[in-house]
């Protein structure tokens, strides 16, 4: 299948508008789980917190947003002032619908709740997005610590450049072939190779190179460095669905109908920092361990999948928007909820065949493969169903997706197939593990494996598993130490302890879980 690319080599991750990236953290049991997978407490969320924090937090603005009270937690967050370039903030807007989603919601059982920053995704809350908000754009890696490591000259990139294949000495990397406007040439790395490529293009790269499972790469006559049955294999993804229906309430649908919606929308945006274009979605997001009823007649099976998953891992994530279908001449109102499945089993994996890179790798996603995973998504939409019958006061028709003729298991199931789609949460195909583990890619430090020597992969390619809500915050934070530099420059001591490194740094770090396996190159020997 085609599998849409949406963010950049030094961006984080995205899935809509120009200001809605979503800055989420799993909860205290998924990093636990984490912990536990690869047998090491630096990933259990006390540990991992600090790596979370490191951000330039704006508390809400109700002088533009307007509102109810938004409860958050700010021990979240660093202290102002203290936190490195990446802004994160609260949308400067209120949607109207949004007090009826509130309400909807608080009919279907949910409580709101101040944690989802904390390790706790139980419940609704309103949502800080990565966006600056004194222009109420989106920020991103590109924009906050790309552009100052680039003010500071500390790194260089190379444009429109691609990676071709890991140099390898031996099974030690030394560099990295590429090629830039039909240019190839060498790249030699003085102290190692990071690896930041992603879920697809990590696990293509290593294979090019001789990295991965001996037969497939045999099969396309690539020299066998090192045997790694893990790389690509195993991916975890979150597949999405949507329920819609029309509404009273103007929303986004009209920004596309109404000339003088838009043009008060964009005087709103550009001139004073709000209104519907500055938001995304409806200002809340969801998530929950399904009520009893909608289990009762799942197979033993999936009940024990589900309940394999710790106490605090919710079922379902579901994402309010205040949009439905755009088709010519349709002039109303919708509200949409999008759900993905947060306990998943099924597995995809990422396979090439092809040596260059310029070829894309090939991905099979096998969203909803299983039984287990089919029998969640179903009853997932009769949830949102029952949601969006809190909000029957301004429903003004019929259901528009999947639409009131579906309504079997098997109905529901055939609209889920046709309708999956992704929002880039796919993960683990170069997974961290113990040295016990034959899928093991990379260890608890992002080193690669099967004896390989100067090789670090630091993307959420490494996720042991998926933590439930949104990776990019697993994957995009900030530490202030200069650990690029010393991975890219090599100007740190042979052995730096943590006392070596001024805390009072400016930040330079541009990617993820990058932070803490850079921090680990700093700190260890």
């Amino acid at each position: 299948m085609v599998y849409q690319r949406y963010s950049s080599s030094i961006d984080c991750s995205s899935w809509g508008s120009s200001t809605d990236d979503i800055p989420r953290r799993g909860t205290t049991g998924s990093y636990k789980r984490w912990a536990e997978a690869v047998g090491d407490t630096s990933y259990e969320l006390p540990n991992f917190l600090p790596f979370f924090k490191k951000v330039n937090f704006s508390a809400p603005d109700y002088s533009l947003r307007g509102g109810p009270p938004i409860k958050y937690d700010p021990s979240a967050f660093s202290a102002p002032g203290t936190g490195g370039p990446l802004h994160v903030a609260f949308w400067n807007y209120y949607l109207p619908l949004s007090k009826y989603l509130a309400a909807a919601f608080r009919k279907a059982g949910f409580k709101e709740i101040a944690g989802i920053q904390s390790g706790s995704l139980d419940g609704f809350a309103q949502w800080p997005a990565t966006q600056n908000p004194d222009f109420a754009v989106r920020d991103s890696s590109e924009t906050s610590y790309g552009r100052v490591a680039i003010e500071k000259g500390v790194l260089k990139f190379y444009q429109n450049t691609l990676a071709k294949k890991i140099i390898f000495d031996g099974k030690k990397a030394t560099g990295v072939n590429v090629t830039s406007s039909g240019l190839q040439y060498t790249l030699i790395a003085k102290k190692e190779v990071v690896l930041a490529a992603g879920a697809f293009r990590s696990p293509q790269l290593l294979m090019v190179s001789g990295v991965g499972p001996a037969a497939e790469l045999r099969s396309l006559n690539i020299p066998v460095v090192a045997d790694l049955n893990g790389v690509g294999q195993d991916m975890w993804d979150q597949p999405g669905f949507a329920v819609a229906t029309p509404v009273s309430v103007p929303s986004a649908n009209a920004l596309f109908s109404n000339a003088t919606f838009l043009a008060e929308a964009e005087d709103a945006y550009l001139n004073h920092r709000t209104g519907i274009l500055s938001v995304f979605a409806a200002n809340y997001l969801a998530w929950e361990r399904l009520p009893k009823k909608y289990l009762s007649n799942a197979t033993q099976s999936a009940k024990a999948s589900w309940n394999s998953y710790p106490d605090d891992w919710p079922d379902l994530q579901y994402v309010p928007a205040d949009l439905g279908p755009i088709t010519p001449n349709d002039t109303r109102s919708f509200v949409t909820i999008a759900m993905t499945l947060q306990k998943t089993t099924s597995r995809g994996n990422v396979s090439i065949n092809s040596t260059d890179t310029a070829d894309y790798p090939i991905v099979n996603t096998n969203w909803i493969g299983t039984t287990v995973d089919q029998q969640l998504a179903i009853q997932g939409v009769k949830r949102a169903r029952e949601i969006l019958k809190g909000i029957v006061e301004i429903t003004t028709g019929e259901e528009v997706a999947p639409g009131k003729d579906v309504q079997t298991d098997a109905q529901i199931l055939s609209y889920l197939r046709k309708t999956v789609v992704t929002i880039h949460h796919a993960s683990s195909t170069c997974k961290m593990g113990k040295n016990s583990d034959p899928n093991a890619v990379v260890d608890p430090r992002g080193r690669v494996l099967g004896g390989i020597q100067g090789l670090r992969i630091v993307d959420a390619s490494v996720f042991p598993l998926l933590p439930p809500g949104q990776l990019m915050s697993t994957v995009c934070k900030s530490l202030p130490i200069h650990p690029f530099d010393v991975i890219f420059l090599g100007s740190a001591p042979a052995v730096l302890k943590r006392s070596d490194v001024p805390m009072s740094a400016d930040p330079i770090v541009i990617d993820a879980l990058a932070e803490k396996l850079a921090a680990d190159i700093l700190y260890r020997a």
